[in-house]
């Protein structure tokens, strides 16, 4: 699978919104890989009761995803890509 194109996104931190992007097979496999580590990293925090290892990505507004919505987002991202 080759890399169709890219989309400009604009980064809003109050509003949700559905985004179509087209990734090569490489692109899709390193995000799934960052979001299972992600994914790892909560699961160990919550644990230790450590914050996520990024704070500066979020506010009281926009909040990390969970372990369980990260594996719906994987699932999502898979299913899509076949």
């Amino acid at each position: 699978m080759s890399l169709i194109a890219w989309v400009p996104l604009v980064y809003s931190r109050k509003k949700e919104f559905p985004v179509q992007v087209h990734l090569s097979g490489r692109d899709l496999a390193t995000i799934l890989a960052a979001l299972r580590y992600w994914q790892q990293d909560l699961a160990d925090n919550d644990a230790a009761g450590d914050g996520p290892i990024s704070p500066e990505h979020f506010d009281d507004d926009v909040t990390p995803l969970s372990v369980e919505e990260i594996d719906e987002l994987c699932e999502r991202l898979n299913c899509d890509s076949d």
